[in-house]
């Protein structure tokens, strides 16, 4: 599926208009600035939108998965010749897209524009501004910083604080487990040190003897 991804022509038209819009708004007026950022996010929703209900997947690990390179090709070949997109803004595209789907929650399939503007309107992305930061400050989370993010909440790029879906309940339940786990996982290293501390003194042992019947 993923080598003959292709836009459909709805996509790029959509995309293509959007465009046009933005560049209209631009040459018109430069305090036109909510405008042009609410078209683009319209054309990310869409273009996500049509990549998800493609069941694309990402490739590689952490932060460098990205879309397979046929299908970021394509994605890039179809926006310049039908999107109405430069090859620097068909570039952002693909690697803003990409970013979405490594850090939000899109689903495979039925998935809509409206649905994927609404992830952006949760984490406070209202421009492609807005969208390259949020990829980047994900990316740059580490993977402690992702767990606490995950059961609190975090700070979204417009400033406001987006609390998790879990409570002083969950939390409870949390530092319970935490130090269950915790004093099993301490239990285990002392024991496995233990054993590795005796299988070297062992080791020496026999080292011992071998080395006073040479010198015998």
């Amino acid at each position: 599926m993923q080598s003959t991804f292709e836009l459909s022509q709805n996509t790029l038209d959509t995309i293509a208009n959007t465009e046009g819009e933005i560049g209209a708004l631009k040459a018109t007026n430069k305090a036109n600035s909510e405008q042009v950022n609410a078209a683009k996010i319209t054309a990310y929703a869409e273009l996500i939108s049509a990549i998800a209900n493609a069941g694309i997947k990402l490739t590689g690990n952490g932060k460098n998965k990205h879309f397979p390179r046929a299908v970021s090709k394509r994605i890039r070949e179809d926006l310049s010749t039908d999107g109405g997109c430069s090859d620097a803004t068909t570039k952002r595209y693909v690697e803003n897209s990409a970013g979405a789907f490594r850090k939000l929650d899109i689903p495979s399939a039925n998935c809509t524009p409206s649905y994927v503007h609404q992830l952006f309107t949760d984490e406070g992305i209202t421009s492609e501004a807005k969208l390259a930061a949020f990829v980047k400050d994900a990316d740059a989370a580490s993977e402690m910083e992702k767990l606490a993010q995950k059961l609190f909440g975090k700070t979204t790029v417009a400033g406001n604080f987006k609390a998790s879906k879990f409570g002083q309940d969950d939390w409870d339940e949390f530092d319970n487990f935490y130090r269950e786990y915790k004093a099993a996982r301490l239990a285990a290293d002392e024991a496995a040190a233990a054993a590795k501390a005796a299988a070297e003194a062992e080791n020496n042992d026999v080292d011992d003897v071998i080395a006073a019947f040479e010198a015998a």
